[in-house]
């Protein structure tokens, strides 16, 4: 299986088409947060004072034709 580049964050539209196949695909997003909001939680004495960091998907994603015969996306 090979990986879409990363979404560039300014214009999240990801071209999934050459990615599908017939039937049923399976997407998974995988989302980099800030590494604060993961030392919040492991090494609480050191980083717990600290706030967490509003970060990752904003709504749900939405996959759809992009244009006909052009692939699928997935914004």
């Amino acid at each position: 299986m090979t990986r879409p580049a990363p979404a560039d964050r300014l214009h999240p539209v990801v071209d999934l088409g050459g990615h599908l196949r017939r039937g049923a695909n399976v997407i998974e997003v995988e989302v980099a947060t800030p590494l604060i909001n993961r030392l919040r939680v492991s090494q609480r004495a050191v980083f717990g004072v600290s706030a967490r960091q509003a970060y990752g998907l904003m709504r749900p994603g939405t996959a759809g034709a992009v244009r006909p015969g052009r692939g699928a996306g997935m914004t």
